[in-house]
């Protein structure tokens, strides 16, 4: 039942590829195809991110009753930031991103696509913190996964960046890594051991995405990846959530609109 997913998921892609083509970033797609994700360097200036990481804190600060706190307060979010503050409604409606959903995802519809800010801060005990998204995960074991994120601060290594571990969103990556660990392809979440014995198995690499503010990622995040564990300083960015679907149960907007 796992294999037939995964080839649904797949071929509903490649159809989707097929009628977007004549208007993809074929550069950007090329690299999620082959790799993942795609890093789009300087996607707004350094000084734009500065300031939109400057709104993020006052947005946080104007409502925090609707943070969501993960890992002891070491990662904060609020879900739905462009509904109360139009500085970022510029990655909201994103057509040419959007047409990077389509092509990788295969769901011909966003039924809802939400803006989620999040600061992730290191703390006094650091050593223990899982980094942002709580470890080495897939977003689903699946089907392909389309996110885009927009870091606001530089990313350094202590800063908790975002790690990818190169090619294994594809179905024979998935198939591969199965083998290679005897574990269920339904499995999503995984330990930092069972992390380094694959990767050492198979010679797979792991990126981490360092970079200067205003850089933008682009990922199917049916891939391994994680948030590095933050040593020091924070990490600031946006992250645009699709769904083709309705949204997921915990979600809950700004404004007072609740997922359902």
């Amino acid at each position: 039942m796992g294999n037939l997913k995964l080839l649904i998921s797949d071929l509903a892609a490649v159809l989707n590829k097929a009628v977007l083509s004549t208007r993809l970033n074929l550069e950007w797609y090329n690299h999620l195809k082959t790799e993942g994700f795609c890093i789009i360097n300087n996607y707004v200036s350094s000084d734009v991110a500065n300031a939109l990481s400057e709104r993020v804190k006052a947005n946080f600060a104007a409502y925090s009753d609707s943070i969501i706190s993960y890992d002891h307060g070491t990662d904060i979010r609020l879900f739905g930031i462009e509904r109360v503050d139009k500085s970022f409604e510029f990655f909201s409606n994103n057509p040419p991103v959007d047409r990077m959903y389509h092509a990788v995802q295969g769901y011909p519809k966003i039924n809802n696509k939400v803006l989620m800010a999040n600061i992730v801060t290191a703390r006094a005990n650091n050593h223990n913190n899982l980094g942002s998204g709580g470890g080495w995960h897939r977003d689903s074991p699946y089907t392909n996964q389309f996110k885009s994120f927009l870091f606001l601060k530089d990313v350094e290594i202590e800063n908790g960046p975002l790690t990818y571990i190169k090619g294994t969103h594809t179905r024979e990556s998935i198939h591969r890594f199965c083998k290679a660990t005897g574990l269920p392809s339904s499995q999503y979440r995984f330990t930092d051991t069972e992390i380094e014995k694959v990767t050492k198995m198979l010679g797979l690499s792991e990126v981490k995405v360092t970079c200067k503010a205003g850089t933008m990622l682009l990922a199917n995040t049916r891939g391994l990846h994680r948030g590095a564990p933050i040593m020091s300083g924070e990490r600031v960015a946006i992250t645009s959530y699709y769904f083709g679907n309705k949204l997921p149960e915990g979600i809950n907007l700004l404004s007072g609109v609740a997922g359902v």
